[in-house]
């Protein structure tokens, strides 16, 4: 006889056809944006946070002013968050891992100093492979999202052998495009 799919029998949250063409166009879309989407949502949230720090500091100026700032906030977050997205997880990633590593091994008694050593070679070693790091999280992410929208119309099994593909077919694209972007 063998498997049939039942439509709605999937997550939770997919209730409806209509959520899950939803969720497979955004995590197609999603997967193949790759490192741009990681960009664009760090500068969006950086852009948030600088205008509502230029509106607040404007705002004994008055509205316009206020307002001018606020958007003005808004550009500069949105291009540094743009740009620095690599340097930002080379260094988060790298003090993390450095304070873990230095609690686990005997180099506990060093501290510190220990933290910042290893720190800064872990963060230049995360620099070189951060957006391959960082394209592989988005493409897993979308990836996931993809299968949880398939989930609804497909057998599990089918769903996930549909995200695995689109997964490794959106790590080549967007490492491709890494590596082009090297050279």
């Amino acid at each position: 006889m063998g498997y049939r799919a039942v439509p709605g029998h999937g997550f939770v949250f997919v209730s409806s056809g209509l959520d899950s063409v939803v969720l497979v166009l955004a995590g197609i879309v999603l997967v193949f944006a790759g490192i741009d989407a990681a960009r664009i949502v760090a500068g969006f949230m950086l852009g948030v946070v600088l205008a509502i720090m230029f509106y607040v500091a404007g705002s004994g100026f008055g509205v316009v002013a206020a307002l001018l700032l606020g958007f003005m906030g808004f550009i500069i977050g949105l291009a540094m968050g743009f740009m620095v997205l690599r340097v930002a997880v080379s260094l988060v990633g790298g003090f993390l891992l450095a304070d873990i590593l230095v609690n686990l091994l005997p180099a506990r008694h060093l501290g510190g100093l220990a933290v910042l050593v290893l720190g800064v070679v872990l963060a230049a070693v995360l620099y070189v492979v951060a957006e391959y790091v960082i394209a592989a999280a988005v493409v897993a992410t979308g990836s996931v999202i993809t299968y949880a929208g398939l989930t609804y119309w497909f057998p599990i099994s089918i769903a996930a052998l549909a995200a695995l593909a689109l997964f490794v077919a959106g790590l080549v694209h967007n490492w491709s495009r890494i590596r082009a972007g090297k050279d």
